[in-house]
């Protein structure tokens, strides 16, 4: 058998959730098992807080513009309506 971090062994990485397992070539079995790590690291926190916070005041920007639109509409057809009456 091959002690750990012989070239005999597998090293994977899960393309998934990024966890790793160190897998004897010869025996199949799993050496060592590392879970995922969670989270990031602040500065990962930090940008997915920031492009979050940039969603936020993009659709507000977004939503407050058709508001604007909708009320510009309405007054116009009140008008019309008025001025027809």
């Amino acid at each position: 058998m091959s002690d750990r971090g012989d070239r005999d062994d597998l090293d994977l990485v899960c393309p998934l959730c990024h966890g790793r397992l160190l897998i004897d070539r010869e025996t199949g079995t799993v050496l060592e098992a590392t879970p995922p790590r969670k989270g990031g690291d602040i500065d990962d926190l930090l940008g997915e807080v920031q492009s979050a916070t940039t969603r936020r005041e993009s659709e507000f920007s977004r939503a407050f513009e058709a508001e604007r639109r909708r009320r510009e509409l309405l007054e116009k057809k009140f008008r019309l309506a008025r001025e027809r009456s």
